[in-house]
């Protein structure tokens, strides 16, 4: 993700997305007010806004720029996008470009075997961090052409969990994962494929004429 800079007060971030629950590092260099001379010794504090928020940036935290004119604020978290920019405390009041960090939905899922037969069932549960009630859910399966295709739709329940079923039709190794689509809150995510070895059924179960 490229972002915008304002020449003589940069921010960067250690990482432009991430998963729910990790923390990145915001940090830049302050130059002199007109100047690439690196500006030592001066206050600068981070503030966060949700994106399309109506409301002010919040003060997170405060730090001093180094000899280099550099700063660093070290495990920034949250659980949802941010915008982010860093102030000078003190006049004269300067401040970087706008930051967007993309936090991204966590989505786990497994299955209730890893093994069936043509006819049969599996089960897929899951669950979804931040919690999305109410948002659908989709169980993708691997085509022969690469790419993941929706099979299944569900809604995230109140627990932030979900489930599926699934009954195989051929035999053969079959790939699902399920995906959840992001929004103004957070950046969509998918779960780990899960894998289903699905064999013929033994010729004793097959009805006899």
């Amino acid at each position: 993700i490229e972002q915008t800079e304002v020449p003589g007060f940069t921010i960067n971030t250690s990482d432009p997305i991430v998963q729910n629950g990790q923390a990145v590092t915001i940090s830049g260099v302050l130059d002199s007010p007109g100047s690439t001379t690196p500006e030592p010794s001066t206050s600068v504090s981070l503030f966060a806004r949700v994106p399309q928020s109506a409301g002010p940036y919040r003060e997170l935290m405060t730090t001093t720029t180094g000899a280099d004119g550099s700063y660093s604020f070290a495990n920034v978290a949250s659980n949802t996008n941010e915008l982010y920019l860093v102030r000078t405390t003190f006049a004269p009041r300067r401040h970087t470009a706008v930051l967007f960090e993309g936090v991204q939905d966590v989505v786990t899922m497994s299955s209730s075997s890893s093994t069936s037969t043509v006819d049969g069932h599996v089960v897929f549960t899951g669950s979804v961090s931040p919690s999305k009630a109410g948002h659908a859910i989709y169980l993708q399966k691997l085509g022969k052409d690469g790419d993941w295709h929706t099979v299944e739709v569900r809604f995230v329940n109140s627990a932030s969990t979900f489930q599926f079923g699934w009954t195989f039709g051929t035999a053969g190794t079959k790939e699902f994962r399920a995906r959840i689509t992001g929004g103004p809150a957070n950046v969509g995510g998918a779960s780990a494929p899960v894998t289903i070895v699905v064999s013929q059924p033994p010729l004793s179960t097959l009805p006899t004429s």
